[in-house]
């Protein structure tokens, strides 16, 4: 029973100095990895608020880690605490999820004072993620644009499956990512507006915009770069 109770109350006793330390390598460290989600993002609704959380997300938690050190009764309390928070923010990118846990891996680490393993993880895999992003279009396609296209129709599902029937043909990658429905007139057919995140494959933007163009059924169409969305 002394046993179990001493070690629940065990606590590491920390200095001044190591926690200026481990708080400032957490800091540059995710300076760092600040500036790689901003080199490679290519989330086309671009968050400015995202890199600054990833920041913070760091330097919690090594100052959790930090205050909980050896000590038992502390770790089973976060446990607890954390079992009741919701988080309600949908991620829209798979990468900006990595990226959270790149943020708080650096925070174990730095809050544990494994400095080597952290400085070496953080540095090795931003590198990484880096070069793929200039070896590959997977992580930041080239040729990204954002199409909103309205059209007036009778038949939208019918429209919709020979329209990205079409699409096929000039792009590489299509994705409808929003759909609404407008009612102007009740005797009038109805207007539907799509958007489509898409990657031209060799084809150009004006071959794009010829094909749009072509549909009889459009009303309006307008065509975005991703780069310029983010900018």
């Amino acid at each position: 029973m002394g046993d179990t109770l001493s070690l629940l109350s065990t606590q590491s006793h920390i200095t001044i100095s190591a926690v200026l330390i481990n708080i400032g390598t957490t800091f540059i460290t995710s300076l760092y990895i600040l500036w790689v989600y901003r080199r490679i993002s290519r989330t086309s609704s671009y968050d400015p608020a995202f890199p600054v959380s990833l920041v913070l997300i760091s330097l919690i938690t090594c100052s959790v880690m930090m205050t909980i050190g050896q000590n038992l009764a502390l770790s089973l309390g976060l446990v607890g605490a954390l079992s009741i928070v919701r988080f309600r923010m949908a991620i829209k990118d798979t990468l900006d999820l990595v990226f959270l846990f790149f943020a708080i891996s650096v925070g174990l680490a730095y809050g544990a004072s494994a400095y080597l393993l952290g400085s070496a993880g953080a540095l090795l895999s931003g590198l990484l993620v880096v070069l793929l992003s200039k070896r590959t279009n997977w992580i930041q396609p080239q040729s990204g644009y954002v199409l909103h296209v309205q059209v007036e129709t009778e038949s939208p599902a019918a429209w919709q499956v020979r329209f990205e029937e079409s699409l096929k043909g000039v792009t590489s990658y299509f994705d409808m990512t929003a759909f609404s429905r407008t009612m102007l007139d009740a005797e009038a057919p109805a207007r539907y507006q799509y958007t489509y995140e898409l990657q031209l494959g060799k084809a150009s933007a004006d071959s794009l915009v010829e094909l749009v163009d072509s549909e009889e059924a459009l009303v309006d169409h307008q065509l975005f770069s991703n780069r310029s969305l983010s900018a």
